[in-house]
Formats: structure tokens, C-alpha cells, sequence
């Protein structure tokens, strides 16, 4: 019987303890949770794109990519470049590090840019964060309103079929359904591979960037983006 009681006893003092949140300590965000939070990058874009002007601002984003220049960031499902003459060349930064910037966004050469002033100007708040990576819609071009709508985004495409083999700038074709879409790379090991691909291969799946550079492509990271049949 005093086991019974005591059954009872708990039980009626969890449901007590249920309907008092108070007795359970709150919850926060991380700071890196936060931040994207309280800076969203596709609200400034949308701020940038009705006023048709430069607009200083500060984002917060996802580091996914990092080059001597720059970095790309994303936050939920849009991205942008962060630009400074060689601030970034031997940074400690790292893919996965959300970090806040501070100043002017700009549509560069077709592309979203986030113009600093200072390496100081980007402050690393978190780490360990990942984006979802958006599937590209089969049968799309990329052309310059898709292109801005996924502009820095991570997207990724499965089973593609080389059209055209590589150029002499690394590009190469593939088949997106009824439409062509041009891969390339800025890493060495990557622009091997794809160097060596022939008409007719088929690439079971490729995640990159959309950026306008020299064209719309998408851009693969390194040799972890894309997977062979």
C-alpha cells in the first residue's frame, strides 16, 4: 500500500510540476542561434533590391565557403559574399562559423556583396552550424532572376549528364533536365576532375554556390561536393 501511495504521490507531483513552468529552467537560443535570428540576409536584400541603392548594414550568416577575398555566408535560404581585398587570406575562420558583419551591401557584377571596411568588421560569434542545401529545380536555366534568388545559396543537383566537356577555363555543361546549367570551381583538385569529364558522364550529385562569375555557374567547394557514378 505505501508503495501505491508513493506511485501516486509522484505522479500527482509531476502533473503539479507540469503546470508550473516555472519550476523548469528556461530555454535560450545559442548566441550563434541568435544571431541569425536578430540579422536576417534576406531581409537586407529585399531592403536593397526596393530602394535600388547601396545600404549599409549587418547580416549574420553561416560561413560555407572561405577564399583569400572573401567569404559566403548563408542564413536560412538566402547568401551573400563578404568582400575585402585579401582579409581572409590565412584567417582562422573556418566552414560551419556563424559570424556577424557590419557594411555596405551592393549588387556587384550581378551578385550580392557585403562591402567591410576592416577584417574587424567580422566578428565570430558561434561555430559547428550547417545550412540545408537546397535541391536546384530540374528543367531551370540559371538566369539572372534565378540567380538572385539563389545567389550564395548552397544547392545541390543529382544524376546530371555532361553536355560539354570542360573549356579552358574549367567550365563545364551538364544536362539539368530540358536545360543546360555550367559547373566550375576555383580548387585545384576539383578543376582536375572536372577537366577529365567527357560528354556523356554522369555525375550522381554535385552541391555548390550559385555565383556570377564570367556567367551564371555553380560553383563546387572542393572535392567532397560532387559524388560519381
Amino acid at each position: 500500500m505505501k508503495k501505491l501511495l508513493l506511485v501516486f504521490s509522484v505522479a500527482a507531483l509531476l502533473l503539479v510540476l507540469a503546470g508550473c513552468p516555472s519550476w523548469f529552467p528556461p530555454t535560450f537560443p545559442s548566441d550563434g542561434q541568435k544571431a541569425l535570428d536578430d540579422h536576417p540576409i534576406q531581409d537586407v536584400l529585399d531592403t536593397r533590391d526596393a530602394t535600388e541603392n547601396d545600404i549599409g548594414a549587418t547580416i549574420a550568416g553561416v560561413i560555407t565557403y572561405i577564399y583569400d577575398n572573401y567569404l559566403v555566408v548563408q542564413n536560412g535560404n538566402a547568401g551573400i559574399k563578404i568582400f575585402k581585398y585579401g582579409a581572409f587570406a590565412g584567417t582562422t575562420l573556418k566552414r560551419g562559423d556563424v559570424v556577424t558583419a557590419v557594411g555596405t551591401v551592393t549588387y556587384y557584377y550581378n551578385n550580392y556583396e557585403l562591402e567591410i571596411d576592416e577584417v574587424s568588421d567580422v566578428e565570430k560569434v558561434d561555430e559547428g552550424f550547417e545550412v540545408d542545401i537546397q535541391d536546384f529545380p530540374t528543367d531551370t536555366e540559371i538566369n539572372e532572376s534565378v540567380g538572385k534568388q539563389y545567389n550564395y545559396e548552397l544547392v545541390k543537383l543529382t544524376n546530371v549528364v555532361v553536355e560539354e566537356a570542360a573549356d579552358t577555363y574549367h567550365n563545364v555543361d551538364v544536362q539539368n533536365g530540358s536545360e543546360t546549367v555550367t559547373i566550375y570551381s576555383f580548387d585545384s583538385d576539383v578543376r582536375d576532375w572536372l577537366d577529365n569529364l567527357s560528354v556523356g558522364d554522369t555525375i550522381e550529385e554535385i552541391v555548390g554556390f550559385i555565383e556570377n562569375t564570367y556567367g551564371w555557374k555553380i560553383v563546387i567547394r572542393d572535392s567532397e561536393d560532387y559524388t560519381d557514378n
